[in-house]
């Protein structure tokens, strides 16, 4: 599971992976001779299909990257790809909103000392203390840390502003990161390399023999925090949009941040999805639930570390086919 490929100064969450080591990963992937489609894996998983170590490629989301990086670099080497796309954002100007927000809290040289914010009917403040200033320090601390281990009072504004933000819908994250660009003096044009595709290029990609689309919400919501009634119209919309602008049926899924529930799948089922993927990592057996398939996170590794993961990745799939426990890895 792939989301960028881009070397951005920061990556809380590490979603990105350098073209350098992503043409590494697929030369290795080229050399095992295991790459097939998602769908022909989805398709074939109860024939013992997954014995045979087979891999398929995926990308969440649907950033700009994924056509102007990813696929030159699949199509070099004949590789198949599934992209998983949220609608939200296509030919716009606009960041995904932890983008966003991760560009006005660790990247503005200076901020405000005093943040106050109103979520609803709630009230949040921040004292950023002597961090208002960006200085050198402050950008090294930040470039490798880890969104879960905060190491400044920046960073720690960012993590806690994100676990607020997250369970909320569109509309009201919208307010709260206008309440942060008024505060924060910032721009609501994102930067182009942290933008979505545009329609042309979704459709570009649909064409293509090598790739295939899925679907990933409009709005990139935090599922398991909704009624049933949203998450039909983030998954219905989403589908919608892409069938009819591509003429292709979708009928993969991948869970926004990997959250789901019952009442997740069950519109996913009524929607005409045939399987969904999870974050969770792991091998897909038999035994899965097709709306509840494992993937792994592939990080920004270079050709030695990425070698040594396919190696445990094979020996995982080895264990799981020789017991009924399942074995897992990150």
């Amino acid at each position: 599971m792939y989301h960028r490929i881009a070397s951005p100064s920061i990556d809380p969450w590490q979603l990105s992976v350098s073209a350098e080591n992503f043409e590494q990963h697929l030369q290795v992937l080229q050399k095992s001779n295991r790459v097939v489609s998602l769908s022909q894996l989805v398709h074939h998983r109860h024939n013992n299909f997954f014995r045979k170590n087979k891999i398929a490629i995926t990308f969440d989301d649907g950033y700009l990257d994924n056509f102007t990086v990813a696929k030159p670099l699949l199509e070099k080497y004949g590789l198949p790809a599934t992209f998983f796309i949220t609608s939200c954002n296509l030919d716009g100007q606009k960041e995904f909103w932890w983008d966003e927000l991760g560009r006005i809290i660790l990247q503005t040289p200076e901020l405000p000392q005093k943040l106050q914010l109103n979520f609803g009917k709630h009230f949040f403040s921040f004292d950023l203390e002597n961090e208002n200033s960006l200085t050198g320090e402050l950008q090294l601390r930040h470039k490798h840390f880890i969104a879960y281990d905060p190491p400044t009072l920046r960073a720690k504004l960012y993590y806690t502003l994100w676990e607020l933000l997250s369970p909320m819908v569109n509309q009201e994250q919208e307010k709260v990161m206008g309440q942060l660009r008024a505060w924060a003096g910032s721009s609501a044009v994102g930067r182009k390399n942290f933008r979505s595709m545009s329609s042309d290029q979704i459709v570009d990609l649909a064409s293509q023999r090598l790739f295939e689309l899925g679907g990933h919400t409009e709005s990139h919501p935090a599922l398991d925090c909704h009624d049933l009634e949203f998450q039909k119209k983030e998954i219905k919309r989403n589908k919608f949009f892409l069938e009819n602008l591509t003429g292709k049926k979708m009928e993969l899924f991948a869970y926004p941040s990997g959250r789901f529930n019952d009442k997740t799948i069950g519109v996913l089922k009524e929607a005409g999805y045939k399987a969904a993927f999870t974050t969770r990592s792991g091998s897909i057996s038999s035994k899965n639930d097709n709306y509840q398939l494992n993937r792994f996170q592939v990080n920004n590794w270079d050709r030695r570390k990425f070698e040594r993961n396919v190696l445990k990745y094979k020996i995982s799939l080895l264990l799981y086919a020789l017991s009924p426990v399942s074995y897992f890895f990150i």
